[in-house]
């Protein structure tokens, strides 16, 4: 009937209506959901935002002017207020700024900006992230500009972002400041970077324009857009001649890859730390990860290199004598072995001097080592091959039992250390009581019989980690909180029972043929050598 309202419904999806758009009154508000029905005459589902308005149509005799509320309506996509704006770039000089470079992108998270040449506006976009898929904070506007090397290496410079208040950017430019990224450090984004990818050809057409000397800065090809790695892209592992190029943020990563010079290699894959056991669980690299990584060369002539990371406090490679190694939880510096480095990636990257020599053939009495440089990460253990009494090796007492190597030469065999602070629980079984990790030491046992024979005792050096009381219902039930094991204090070491807690391993096993290389290692250094008893 005339005076009966018909109820239609409009669906718009991204740039679609798939029902036709009225001159409707609205008599509902509109709202947004992701699976979108209606009754069995019709069904619409979309995994995309959808915009719905109930609306009435009214004839023309009872149309009231009053309760025709259609500017309330969403404005259609294609509509002038949903028409995207055009962001342009006329400079990257600090000098040559105009206001129409003054760009306010808070909140956003992939922001095209077309670049002006000489009047032309050029393709394709330069498009510009902030970290990952984050978005830009809050307040984040201002003008991108240039900011050239300063090292001998012109690719060194960056593209920053400036955030000032709205003016003139002669004098607002010096009252802002830079824009930092989510870890503290400076946003920004490498010239190596805007000369290497498909959508940085505009940009680096104004980037050479304004700055000469980047004009002979060799262009690679582009990559595959599956394999685009410039972010981690690595030129040199010298601390003496590593550029702020070479600085990489990697805080809060699981893992990472890393590429040197010619994209052409496997790539570095590397993670922070997992756990053992089966599936492995990685742990994020900790907060504040930013710095270089670097080769440092092990002393003694057998050992093999390391590639370590640095954390320094910014990207310029002055502040690397004053940064400090990444280290494990465990409190020993994070490397990756010489030995699990790619050949045509980061390896050729250290120089032959460098490189530790070692025998194509491997002698019958050296087959330890070549067993143990094979054997898993995890395995292995974090901790370095203990080659002296006195070495430092990591401790952990959440754990009955710690994995050491002991080497000697060209050696390596394996030692389960097990510590006193432990006691029996209800099946007679030894259990941990305390967590914590800490530096500690084995030294000869200084009592008088033991004289000439293995026994060692622990010391604890330095703890990285507080030893703590395990939670009451980690702990046996009937448990005497008053006759457990303490913990020695800084320097001191372990006891048992009131007295200095020596281990002595039954003979011919495993940990007594480790402990064997530590006194052979002693006898070699002592002048007039030295007797050893070969039974407890």
């Amino acid at each position: 009937r005339e005076t009966s309202p018909t109820l239609l419904v409009r669906v718009q999806i991204k740039r679609s209506t798939l029902f036709p758009q009225h001159n409707l009154g609205l008599i509902g508000a509109h709202f947004s959901c992701r699976n979108v029905s209606a009754d069995s005459k019709w069904c619409a589902t979309s995994e995309m935002s959808v915009h719905l308005a109930l609306a009435r149509q009214y004839s023309t005799r009872s149309a009231d002017a009053n309760d025709n509320v259609t500017t309330h309506l969403p404005a259609a996509r294609g509509s002038p207020q949903h028409r995207r704006v055009r962001r342009y770039i006329q400079s990257f000089d600090p000098h040559h700024l105009q206001p129409e470079d003054f760009h306010d992108i808070s909140h956003r998270e992939r922001i095209p900006f077309t670049i002006v040449l000489d009047g032309q506006k050029l393709r394709p976009s330069f498009f510009v992230r902030y970290t990952g898929n984050s978005t830009f904070p809050e307040g984040t506007q201002g003008y991108f500009y240039y900011s050239p090397s300063t090292t001998q290496d012109v690719s060194d410079g960056e593209i920053r972002f400036r955030v000032t208040k709205p003016g003139d950017p002669a004098a607002t430019f010096k009252e802002g400041h830079d824009l930092l990224s989510p870890t503290g450090i400076r946003w920004r984004l490498p010239v190596l970077k805007s000369f290497a990818g498909r959508f940085t050809v505009s940009a680096r057409r104004l980037l050479i324009k304004e700055n000469l000397p980047l004009k002979d800065h060799q262009v690679k090809p582009p990559l595959p857009r599956n394999k685009f790695p410039t972010n981690r892209y690595i030129r040199n592992l010298d601390p003496q001649h590593i550029t702020s190029s070479d600085f990489r943020d990697i805080s809060g990563l699981f893992g990472t890859r890393f590429y040197v010079e010619t994209f052409e290699e496997t790539p570095q894959q590397i993670f922070y730390e997992r756990t053992r056991g089966y599936p492995f669980l990685l742990s994020r690299f900790p907060p504040g990860t930013h710095g270089f990584l670097y080769y440092h060369r092990q002393t003694g002539g057998t050992e093999e290199g390391q590639v370590r990371f640095r954390i320094t406090k910014d990207a310029n490679p002055t502040s690397f004598a004053e940064g400090e190694d990444l280290l494990l939880r465990k409190g020993f510096p994070w490397y990756i072995p010489e030995s699990r480095l790619h050949l045509s990636g980061l390896a050729s990257l250290i120089s032959k001097d460098d490189v530790a020599t070692k025998p194509e053939m491997i002698p019958a009495e050296q087959q330890d080592v070549t067993r143990y440089d094979r054997l898993p990460l995890v395995v292995r253990d974090q901790n370095r091959p203990v080659f002296a009494f006195g070495q430092l090796f990591s401790l952990s007492f959440s754990s009955m039992r710690n994995c050491i190597w002991i080497g000697y030469g060209e050696r390596r065999r394996m030692f389960l250390l097990r510590h006193p602070l432990f006691v029996l629980n209800e099946g007679r079984r030894p259990q941990a009581i305390y967590d914590g990790i800490a530096f500690c030491c084995v030294e000869p046992s200084p009592l008088p019989t033991d004289q000439g024979s293995i026994a060692v005792v622990l010391r604890l050096c330095k703890i990285v980690s507080p030893i703590t009381l395990k939670k009451r219902d980690q702990l046996p039930k009937n448990l005497d909180l008053r006759h457990i094991p303490k913990p020695p204090k800084t320097g001191e070491l372990f006891e048992q029972h009131a007295s200095v807690w020596v281990y002595r391993p039954r003979l011919d096993t495993q940990n007594f043929r480790a402990l064997e290389f530590l006194f052979r290692a002693q006898a070699d250094n002592s002048e007039g050598g030295g007797t050893l008893k070969s039974a407890v």
